[in-house]
């Protein structure tokens, strides 16, 4: 066995059996630990201390109860001054409500007096009037007589001229439409080429291109047939339309159809669809508006859609 541990072992019996041995090792670890007269003086010290901050704490406490209390007293004065004020306010409302359903009464009153002068007024008026239509409506009676003796006459030469103005409105609507037909075929295609150079005046870098394909299946007119579109390329966007000198409902339908089924062919969708026509049936626009298809008059009006 070690010196230390031998040492740990017996020394708590040798400080009971030795008191210089005790009072030896007291005097060594004095420095270093407090004695008991210092650490109960300390806690004396500490005990006082917290007296003091608990009547202090309490004083505070009663301060602020009384504080909170003159507050209520106060806050519940000022609610009864408030509670007064609106009742003598109110009373002054009510008086004046009352006054003002008695003003009202006796307008309504008036104005019911002078609603009664009016009908008698009117009633009058009206029997005056009555009498007066029936002379007006035996002079209207006599002149309806005079007016279907010269009627019966007029009848004969009147439809003679309706039946020579309807022979003549016929032909001149098939010379009309002959000379229609003939001058659309012609210059459709200067028309369509006229607008394009205008639109390309506001818009320079739009690019339009025809494109041609076969209708093998009759998808749009029923029957095989070549179809022609109008392509017009602006910023990466794919726009579809038709320019053309007029457009009927049946023209618009007809258009849509063009562009779905060219949609189908190459898998592309078109961004917007388009149509440049100056005449346009009333139908028409409906139509184009309900498909989804935007309608231009003239290109200056079309170039909008191409700054979006």
């Amino acid at each position: 066995m070690s010196l230390k541990e031998q040492l740990l072992q017996e020394l708590p019996r040798l400080l009971r059996e030795d008191p210089a041995l005790r009072q030896a090792v007291l005097d060594l670890v004095r420095p270093y630990f407090a004695d008991r007269e210092v650490t109960e003086g300390r806690f004396e010290v500490l005990l006082e201390e917290l007296r003091r901050m608990r009547e202090e704490g309490e004083r505070r406490w009663q301060e602020h109860l009384e504080e909170e209390r003159r507050r209520w007293e106060e806050w519940e004065q000022r609610w009864q001054e408030h509670l007064e004020e609106e009742r003598r306010r109110w009373e002054e409302w009510e008086r004046r409500w009352q006054e003002h359903l008695e003003e009202e009464r006796r307008r309504w009153e008036e104005w019911e007096r002078r609603w009664q002068e009016h009908l008698e007024e009117e009633r009058r008026r009206w029997e005056e009037w009555e009498q007066r239509w029936e002379q007006h409506m035996a002079q209207w009676e006599a002149h309806l007589e005079e007016e279907r003796r010269n009627w019966a006459e007029y009848r004969q030469t009147i439809q003679r001229l309706q039946t020579d103005i309807r022979a003549l409105d016929h032909r001149i609507r098939t010379v009309l439409g002959s000379i229609g037909s003939r001058w659309g075929r012609r210059t459709e295609g200067t028309f369509r080429n006229a607008i394009i150079g205008i639109l390309q005046e506001y818009v320079p870098e739009v690019q339009v291109e025809r494109i041609l394909f076969r209708d093998e299946r009759g998808e749009v007119f029923g029957y095989p047939s070549d179809i022609e579109l109008d392509l017009f390329i602006h910023n990466g966007r794919r726009i579809l339309g038709e320019i053309k000198s007029s457009m009927s409902q049946a023209d618009v339908y007809a258009f849509v159809r063009k562009v779905r089924l060219y949609e189908s062919l190459t898998g592309e969708q078109a961004d917007q669809l388009i149509v440049i026509s100056p005449m346009m049936e009333p139908k028409a626009l409906e139509l184009a508006e309900r498909l989804g298809v935007q309608v231009y008059t003239f290109p200056d009006e079309a170039q909008e859609v191409f700054q979006a």
